[in-house]
């Protein structure tokens, strides 16, 4: 988690407060497509350097279908919604041509990270991934790169969503 921090606070990324959600939900047996729904990140979780930090996921049957809750040793609730594993069909897919000829000339990752981190957000090696952005009206296309380990087949990995992407 070294490689996250905001306002110079080493913070977890709230994309692996995802994964530990869809993981939860497919150790509970749930199969198919998951997805998160009504999410509220209430609490960020700061993590100490060199220390570790308890969270603890749970999943709470609803008569909306379930809820979840992510908490600290403490009790604090960092983040809560809904997971949803309804099987609805795949998004319609984009016109990455049409969206591209929309959209501004690329703008390089340096420069992107550049600027970031002059709002106070600090991108480490392990979630730079971002290769260039081309800015356009009401939208922004982005290209990232995920680093290729060996034998892998250049997907998420084990990931439902891999920390860098989200």
């Amino acid at each position: 988690m070294r490689d996250h921090s905001v306002g110079g606070r080493a913070l977890l990324p709230a994309s692996v407060v995802v994964e530990m959600v869809l993981a939860a939900g497919r150790g509970s047996g749930l199969t198919g497509p998951l997805r998160l729904a009504d999410t509220v990140l209430e609490a960020p979780i700061e993590i100490a350097p060199d220390a570790g930090y308890q969270v603890a996921v749970e999943l709470i049957p609803a008569e909306s279908g379930i809820r979840y809750a992510v908490s600290g040793p403490t009790g604090t609730v960092h983040a809560q919604g809904r997971l949803v594993a309804d099987g609805a069909p795949a998004p319609e897919r984009l016109d990455i041509a049409a969206i591209t000829a929309a959209c501004g000339a690329p703008v390089d990752a340096e420069t992107c990270y550049r600027t970031l981190a002059g709002h106070g957000l600090r991108y480490g090696p392990g979630l730079r991934v971002l290769d260039h952005v081309r800015p356009g009206e009401r939208r922004v296309l982005a290209r990232f790169r995920l680093p290729q380990r060996p034998g892998s087949d250049g997907g998420t990995g084990p990931y439902d969503a891999h920390p860098a992407l989200l």
